[in-house]
């Protein structure tokens, strides 16, 4: 996937070009250097963007747009994921963005509506921005906000619950086929999994693999967000299995995949890296989710 990266500042887009070059299964196709757009705005640049048949998603640092109007109308025309990092938001910030290309201070409220109504994800942090770029990069956009949660234990699920309220997305419950199915597979002792689903603990490669394939193709789901909280013991049991079957559960899933890991890395999370986002905290997947379905909520809205 092509990621055409936008910066109005030359250092800051060395660094994103960088780091985002290192990620796997994200390309920078394009890096652009726009200065104090003397010549060219942003809109030209993101015109050119949507017409590259190489870009899926644009990320831009900005501080400051000549022609709203014309940004807004190019935005909204603009057939891929446009996430923006918008430096110069506070008094301070904006008099350092004057001075660094000229930027014209502008109320950051004005700019929020407006990056709304373009269609236009605003991030707040650079880790934000990198996060956007994985999640676009290597999930297609889900059909609703209904998010399926699992993992080996249940603090993590509760944190991640927490921030999928946060961000609104529906925690529904399992379809009734769908907990009798997984019922099957857990621990006595496990809670029920109505969603989300904790294994108590219990993390048996063949059994993890199907609860995961059960919650895949459950009617209420929209999305799936794994987080995996491993231990050495865990970690062993699954390099060798996941060798062979990470790329038959994972790869082109019916809804997208998101993950969070916590605890031992060993081979296994290079292993899943391939082919879903994994983010180092349940808040973080909650986040990536978040960013998608804004995506399909704005498309929703153009038809």
């Amino acid at each position: 996937m092509g990621i055409t990266l936008i910066s109005q500042s030359g250092t800051m887009g060395i660094v994103f070009y960088d780091r985002i070059s290192k990620m796997d299964n994200i390309e920078i196709e394009t890096l652009i250097s726009v200065g104090n757009l003397a010549g060219l705005g942003f809109y030209d640049y993101i015109n050119h963007a949507n017409n590259d048949e190489n870009t899926d998603v644009i990320l831009i640092y900005m501080e400051d747009v000549k022609n709203g109007k014309k940004f807004i109308s190019i935005c909204q025309n603009c057939k891929k994921p446009i996430v923006v990092l918008k430096g110069g938001r506070s008094s301070i910030g904006a008099k350092s963005a004057a001075s660094h290309t000229g930027a014209m201070a502008g109320s950051d409220q004005i700019y929020q509506t407006a990056f709304k109504q373009a269609g236009v994800h605003s991030v707040d942090t650079i880790e934000e921005l990198f996060m956007a770029a994985e999640v676009f990069s290597m999930c297609k956009i889900p059909n609703g906000n209904r998010v399926g949660i699992l993992s080996p234990g249940g603090g993590s699920n509760i944190s991640c619950v927490d921030f999928c309220e946060k961000f609104n997305l529906i925690i529904p419950e399992l379809s009734i086929i769908t907990q009798e199915l997984i019922t099957k597979l857990l621990p006595k002792h496990a809670p029920s999994p109505k969603n989300p689903v904790d294994t108590a603990a219990s993390f048996d490669a063949d059994d993890f693999e199907s609860i995961i394939s059960h919650m895949l193709h459950d009617e209420n789901l929209d999305m799936l967000i794994i987080n995996y909280v491993m231990t050495d013991n865990y970690i062993s049991q699954w390099e060798e299995k996941y060798k062979y079957s990470a790329p038959i559960i994972l790869k082109n899933p019916p809804i997208p995949i998101i993950g969070s890991w916590m605890g031992n890395e060993g081979t296994v999370r290079k292993m899943f890296e391939e082919y879903i986002p994994i983010f180092d905290e349940p808040a973080k997947a909650a986040m990536g989710a978040s960013l998608i379905f804004r995506q399909f909520e704005y498309l929703k809205c153009k038809q």
